[in-house]
């Protein structure tokens, strides 16, 4: 994924009202493990104040069964590299069924103000897998 990309990706499909400055640092990582079973298509620093993975989530299952692995792994990245965000982005072929469960998952966890869950059609990821 490009720098412009990136950029527009978490601007425009994400939200996030970053300053210019923020952007000139960016590092994408694709394919990074979690867990020996847990892959993320893509861990990106937004200039050491914002954390995004983005993870397929093709079904309700995977949210069931990896949601609150994928929260806390952020959530402790975020806090020990000092970040001031974390957001967790599900690409799904199901994303307003995935959107449903995977929300109402997030509201129960415990989480602060500062995680934020997304998810999106995969087909609107700049690098769709298709």
């Amino acid at each position: 994924m490009t720098h412009y990309q990136i950029k527009s990706f978490v601007r425009h499909t994400l939200g996030c009202r970053c300053r210019d400055e923020v952007f000139e640092k960016v590092y994408c990582e694709e394919d990074v493990h979690i867990t020996p079973q847990l892959l993320l298509r893509s861990r990106i620093n937004i200039g050491d104040k914002l954390l995004i993975y983005i993870a397929d989530a093709p079904d309700i299952e995977f949210v069931r069964l990896n949601l609150p692995t994928l929260l806390s792994s952020g959530t402790r990245q975020r806090d020990s590299k000092e970040f001031n965000r974390f957001r967790l982005v599900l690409l799904s072929p199901q994303a307003p069924i995935v959107s449903k469960i995977a929300t109402s998952m997030f509201c129960a966890l415990k989480t602060d103000e500062k995680v934020h869950l997304h998810v999106i059609s995969a087909k609107d990821f700049p690098t769709h897998k298709g």
